[in-house]
């Protein structure tokens, strides 16, 4: 859509997909500039983002008579021929992995997790995608203020995982931060609660592969910390 006065295009991107098809989205990076012609409008400058969904709830809006996925081999024709070269672009240029972060933070004696209020649904580690322009230690320090209302502190990397298949939606990198947790524990953001659990007491459904994260945390610290982890109840 247009942007609007005192608009950004990156804000007008926003906006329109949150007006056209009622998701909320986060702009990851520049795909191409464009310029083309409309039978409407003459002359046209395009501007092209990778935005990816915060949400699944998709629902039309007041222009939109219909919301349909496609892969990029199989595309129907276009409205618009700018939009041909960006999808190309877009394919050619952003088919890599996703760079993310996750943390393990300390507190009370055991682990922080989240329950997702999206999906994939399930128990998780606070975490999330990097910003551009955004550090590794920034992007997991504002994405565990975010979901759980705490500060870190004593940050340091732990491992990478970086299986294509450890998230359904894309192929993500992900750096795995341990911290300590300081501050009170509420959930916020995409956290619809927050828990504290301890070794031997991982929740029946687990997102991702932070079973795997978590599983490999808690071998790395016996024997030393064994007897500190006490037991809890699980968590469905």
């Amino acid at each position: 859509g247009f942007v609007e006065k005192d608009e950004s295009a990156s804000q007008a991107i926003l906006r329109e997909i949150r007006e056209e098809i009622g998701i909320k989205g986060r702009v990851e990076g520049l795909i191409g500039v464009y310029q083309g012609k409309t039978r409407l409008y003459g002359s046209a400058v395009v501007i092209g983002y990778k935005v990816a969904s915060l949400s699944r709830n998709f629902s039309p809006g007041n222009e939109v008579e219909e919301i349909r996925f496609f892969r990029t081999s199989r595309l129907p024709s276009l409205a618009f021929t700018s939009h041909q070269k960006l999808l190309l672009d877009f394919h050619h240029t952003f088919r890599t992995p996703i760079p993310t972060v996750d943390a393990i933070i300390e507190k009370d004696g055991g682990i922080v997790l989240i329950q997702r209020k999206n999906p994939p649904y399930g128990w998780a580690l606070p975490g999330g995608f990097v910003d551009y322009g955004e550090s590794l230690e920034k992007a997991v320090k504002r994405e565990v203020r975010e979901e759980t209302n705490l500060e870190v502190q004593n940050l340091r990397q732990f491992r990478s995982y970086s299986d294509p298949a450890r998230d359904p939606r894309f192929h993500t990198i992900s750096t795995v931060f341990i911290a300590e947790g300081m501050g009170k524990l509420e959930p916020k953001d995409d956290a619809k609660k927050t828990s504290v659990i301890r070794e031997g007491r991982l929740p029946k459904r687990v997102a991702f592969d932070h079973r795997e994260i978590l599983e490999d945390y808690f071998g790395a610290k016996r024997p030393a910390s064994r007897k500190d982890m006490g037991s809890s109840q699980c968590l469905e």
